[in-house]
C-alpha cells in the first residue's frame, strides 16, 4: 500500500474531536483498541492498523494514536507512522496527556533518520500539469520539495492538456531521498484533417441502360417497319399493274384481296413505325433521367400488338 501524508491536525480541532464518546461508542472503540493490541502481540500488524483506525474514528484518543503509529512503524510504513507520530503529539498536548506526548517524541526522533524522500523536480511547468506518484497526487506546492514516502516502487505519471503523458519509476528505500526530473513535455500530434471525400467517376446507371436498349430496339423496329412499308407499297403498285389479278386496273376478287392484305400490311407497318418512333422517344427520355437522377430503372418493353389494332407497344413501370 502506497504511503500517504496524514495532514496535521490542529490542537483545537483534535480537542473537539476528542469530547466524551457515548457509553456504548466508548466500549466498542475500547474493544477495538485491545483487539488491536493482541494482534500487534502476534505479529499480525496489518489487521491490527485496521483495528486502531476504527477504535481511532469512533473515540479519537492520543494513545490509539501512538499505537496506530508502531503499528505502522512495524509494517515499514515509515511516512505513514511519522505523520502519526506528529499527529499524536498535537492530540496529546491539546488533551494533556504527556505521556503519549514524551512517548510519540522518541518514536519521531528514532524514526525520523530511517524516512526516504522524493522530490519531484519540473523541468518546464505548463497549464493544467498534474503529477502522480502511484495513487498520490503531488500539488504544486509539494514540487521541488522532499516529501516522506513510505518504502516501495512508485509509478510517475505527469499528464497536461494538449501534451503527450510522461511516465517514469522510482524506487524508495529506507534512509533514502530520490530526485526525480519530470521533462518538458512533449504538445500532442494534432489530428490530421479528414481526407477529402473521394470523387466519383461518372457511372452509367442501369436507366440510363434501359434507356439506350429501349432507345435501341425503337429504332431497330422504326426500321423494320419503314423496311416493311416500303415493299408492302412495291407490292400493292405491283398488283395494280398486274393484268391478271387487275385487267385494265380493274381488279378481279383474287386481286381485291391481294389488294386488302397489301393494305393491312401496309397498316401493320404504319403500327410499327409508330411503335419504334415511340420507342426512341422513350429510350430517350429515359437515358436522359438517368443521367440526372439515380432513381431505379422501370421495367420496360417492347410488345407486339394483335387483333383489330396491329403494331408494337412500348409497356412498363414507371
Amino acid at each position: 500500500m502506497i504511503g500517504v501524508l496524514v495532514a496535521l491536525a490542529s490542537a483545537i480541532g483534535w480537542a473537539a474531536s476528542a469530547q466524551s464518546p457515548e457509553p456504548s461508542s466508548g466500549a466498542v472503540a475500547q474493544s477495538l483498541f485491545e483487539a488491536g493490541r493482541a494482534l500487534m502481540d502476534e505479529q499480525k500488524y496489518e489487521e491490527a492498523c485496521a483495528k486502531f483506525e476504527a477504535s481511532q474514528r469512533i473515540d479519537p484518543s492520543a494513545g490509539t494514536l501512538l499505537n496506530l503509529g508502531r503499528c505502522l512503524e512495524m509494517r515499514g510504513k515509515t511516512a505513514s507512522a511519522w505523520a502519526i507520530y506528529k499527529q499524536t503529539i498535537a492530540l496529546g498536548n491539546a488533551t494533556n496527556k504527556p505521556r503519549q506526548v514524551s512517548a510519540a517524541e522518541q518514536y519521531l526522533a528514532d524514526l525520523t533518520p530511517k524516512l526516504c524522500k522524493l522530490e519531484i523536480v519540473v523541468a518546464s511547468a505548463v497549464p493544467g500539469l498534474t503529477i502522480k506518484a502511484g495513487s498520490l497526487e503531488l500539488d504544486e506546492a509539494a514540487r521541488g520539495e522532499p516529501v516522506p514516502m513510505d518504502p516501495g516502487t512508485y509509478a510517475i505519471v505527469a499528464e497536461a492538456p494538449g501534451h503527450q503523458p510522461w511516465t517514469g519509476e522510482v524506487t524508495l528505500t529506507e534512509g533514502a531521498s530520490e530526485q526525480v526530473l519530470v521533462p518538458v513535455l512533449t504538445r500532442a500530434l494534432e489530428p490530421p484533417p479528414p481526407p477529402p471525400p473521394p470523387t466519383r467517376e461518372r457511372e452509367l446507371g442501369p436507366l440510363f441502360i434501359s434507356g439506350v436498349t429501349v432507345g435501341g430496339a425503337g429504332v431497330i423496329t422504326l426500321a423494320i417497319g419503314a423496311a416493311f412499308g416500303a415493299i408492302t407499297l412495291s407490292d400493292a403498285s405491283e398488283l395494280e399493274d398486274d393484268p391478271a389479278l387487275c385487267p385494265d386496273r380493274r381488279c378481279s376478287a383474287a386481286g381485291l384481296a391481294a389488294l386488302e392484305q397489301a393494305e393491312a400490311n401496309a397498316e401493320i407497318a404504319t403500327g410499327t413505325i409508330i411503335a419504334g418512333g415511340i420507342a426512341i422517344a422513350g429510350g430517350g427520355a429515359l437515358a436522359a433521367i438517368g443521367l440526372l437522377t439515380g432513381e431505379p430503372p422501370p421495367r420496360v418493353g417492347v410488345v407486339p400488338l394483335v387483333g383489330e389494332t396491329k403494331g408494337f407497344a412500348v409497356v412498363g413501370n414507371w
